[in-house]
């Protein structure tokens, strides 16, 4: 019995060890996340510039008015006052992710590759990993301490035996005599019925328990995968559809605004969307690896095994 509860205390600490793992792993990923937008930003302040010199330069030969130039101007300024809000969130998840090893934020950036998916496991090998499931293993462990529990009551319920040796001193006639004696309880009824009848009753609720346990996780497992396989699909649309679309938008109206065509608020717009859908792309790979993560938190074991296609 104290065998058992010494194995179920060590998956409760597999279980606590691979929690303390899946927070570390959310707070770096949101770190590579805020550190992925930071670069988006300084790639738009970079464009914005140089947008705003060319509007100032058409402004100086009359071809524009001065709102052109305070329209831009006002999109650079926003630009920069969301990179200095980044900049402070990006010290505060440093300060939160270098917490988990009782350390201070001593780095400036944490190293990754964030744009790209991993391969996924199919359904069935996702299925059969659930066996070695901390989860799993823990309420496993919880039966056969229950199995050592209903024994132990049962072994305690049983009527002991009590021999006995001695050297009796006989005073009539001064002799001694060795005798031998054997006494045990004379039960009718099992005293400990009661505490067996509970510990069968317990040993039964958590094999039902652990049933439930093992269905729950296949039916979560397989959703998280089916979020996976979406976002998938998602960022393959955005990367192939989206993307170029808005840069061929992009270039057209910035050629076109440089020959009078277009006014500078189309321009603005244009450059807007294309950072809107890089902000979507970042957040579609963030929820992807949250989601993936949780599928290693309750299987136990790493999936990010090898990078497939999308990459950017």
């Amino acid at each position: 019995f104290a065998r058992a509860g010494i194995q179920q205390q060590q998956t409760e600490y597999e279980l606590t060890r691979l929690d303390l793992l899946a927070e570390t792993s959310r707070r770096y990923y949101h770190v590579l996340a805020i550190q992925a937008r930071k670069s988006v930003v300084a790639s738009s302040i970079s464009a914005e510039r140089q947008a705003l010199n060319v509007v100032q330069q058409r402004a100086k030969a009359g071809a524009v008015g001065q709102a052109d130039v305070s329209k831009m101007d006002l999109r650079l300024a926003k630009s920069q006052a969301l990179a200095q809000q980044l900049e402070a969130e990006h010290r505060l998840a440093s300060t939160r992710l270098a917490a988990m090893w009782q350390s201070s934020a001593n780095f400036q950036q944490v190293a990754g590759v964030f744009l790209w998916l991993p391969q996924l496991p199919t359904s069935s090998q996702l299925l059969a990993s659930i066996e070695q499931s901390p989860a799993l293993l823990n309420r496993l462990a919880l039966e056969r301490l229950q199995d050592r529990r209903v024994s132990l009551t049962q072994a305690n319920g049983r009527s002991d035996i009590t021999l006995g040796l001695g050297v009796k001193q006989l005073e009539a006639t001064d002799d001694q005599a060795l005798s031998f004696s054997l006494s045990m309880p004379l039960s009718f009824s099992n005293p400990n019925r009661g505490r067996i009848a509970a510990a069968l009753a317990e040993r039964e609720l958590t094999a039902l328990q652990s049933t439930q346990v093992k269905q729950r996780l296949e039916l979560e497992l397989l959703e998280i995968l089916q979020r996976l396989e979406s976002t998938r699909q998602r960022v393959e649309f955005l990367q192939k559809r989206l993307m170029p679309k808005a840069e061929t938008l992009l270039t057209d109206i910035k050629r076109g605004y440089q020959q009078g065509r277009y006014s500078v608020l189309q321009w603005t717009d244009a450059q807007a969307e294309r950072v809107t859908l890089e902000r979507t792309q970042i957040n579609l790979y963030s929820n992807f690896y949250l989601q993936l993560l949780e599928l290693e938190r309750i299987t136990g074991q790493p999936l990010t095994l090898v990078k497939e296609g999308v990459n950017s």
